[in-house]
């Protein structure tokens, strides 16, 4: 019975800070095997002590490290059972006994999202605890009776974890509702819930750039802001960096960029176009590794030329590299646009088909 209590907090531990993925089997069974490493290490050398009761202290870590490691390639790992895929938060009704239950729930997309538990413990004492990216939001027990609790979550929020600590004693019974309230998705571009909107300004890694850059004037023969705004979504390297297919833009389209080859598989875009305000937005997404940001891209006419103005925004990583090397990068793909405006004026080109 110890040795199932002591898998049931071992899971109970992990499951709720972990999201899952792809390779969650995996970074568990590391994070175990670690652990077995360094409980075996402390038994070795306890094992060696003069002192009996020591010597048992170390023999039975031993037996705890060994039981981990052949735990971790067995048909019921730990490793499985803290991968178990989330389901969605609404309305999940959860009832147990004396057991550790642990379950991830994914938060719905919206705006003003909160989650509310509300859990009856009846006559004997169980504890509930409710976790964020790995941090208790709310911790309730030992206790008994009906309670119910509200919290508000952060935008990013993906996932809640829920901990079910039922008591020592066999007859002790408990259930729980959880549920997320949000209000509508507004003006999600494309209704890609990936990509991020509006970012925290007072975030550590909030992050905002803005290059100008010159592209002709109007004393050109065909230099004009609806000129220089199709050129622009003419070619896909017009609108952001690491591109170079010769492929015309399209509204809500997705673009891989491939900017950190060997660190990221994909950086993958979702592109907005704005006619009549002549300009692209790009949003990163999930698998971005600048995530969560977005750069827009506008052709402005001031003072008898054309400008093209980039700016961008977001909370992803690197935030003081994103502001020093904007300058550079953009300036790359500025330089590309201005070549194809100018040449095309050079041949008397004045109009580019939409």
């Amino acid at each position: 019975p110890q040795a199932n209590r002591t898998k049931e907090t071992l899971i109970a531990t992990i499951k709720p800070i972990l999201l899952t993925s792809s390779n969650c089997n995996q970074n568990v069974s590391s994070k175990l095997g670690n652990i077995a490493d360094i409980v075996g290490g402390k038994g070795n050398k306890l094992s060696s002590s003069e002192t009996q009761i020591t010597r048992n202290i170390g023999l039975a870590l031993a037996a705890t490290s060994a039981g981990l490691k052949n735990n971790i390639n067995s048909r019921q790992s730990l490793s499985i059972a803290s991968c178990e895929r989330a389901v969605q938060c609404n309305e999940k009704r959860v009832n147990g006994a004396s057991e550790i239950r642990s379950d991830l729930f994914e938060i719905p997309r919206g705006a003003n999202r909160k989650v509310t538990l509300e859990y009856e413990f009846f006559d004997i004492l169980d504890t509930i605890k409710l976790y964020l990216d790995g941090k208790i939001i709310h911790s309730d027990g030992p206790k008994s009776e009906r309670h119910q609790k509200t919290l508000p979550l952060p935008d990013n929020a993906e996932y809640v974890g829920v901990q079910l600590i039922g008591n020592w004693n066999p007859e002790t019974r408990w259930w729980y509702v959880i549920s997320c309230s949000e209000s509508a998705i507004a003006n999600v571009p494309c209704g890609d819930d990936e990509i991020q909107v509006s970012y925290d300004e007072k975030s550590k890694k909030y992050h905002f750039y803005g290059v100008v850059n010159k592209v002709c004037s109007l004393n050109t023969q065909g230099c004009n802001i609806d000129f220089v705004f199709r050129v622009m979504v003419s070619n896909k390297q017009f609108i952001a960096p690491s591109h170079l297919r010769q492929k015309k833009v399209e509204h809500c389209q997705t673009t891989n960029l491939y900017i950190a080859m060997g660190i990221s598989s994909k950086d993958t875009i979702r592109t907005t176009i704005n006619k009549q305000n002549h300009s692209i937005t790009n949003y990163t997404r999930k698998n971005h590794l600048l995530h969560p940001g977005k750069v827009t891209r506008k052709i402005v006419e001031k003072n008898g030329k054309i400008y093209v103005f980039t700016w961008g925004e977001g909370t992803g990583i690197k935030p003081d590299w994103n502001e020093k090397a904007s300058r550079f990068i953009w300036g790359r793909v500025y330089k590309e646009l201005r070549f194809a405006v100018r040449l095309m004026l050079s041949r008397k080109i004045n109009s580019v088909p939409e």
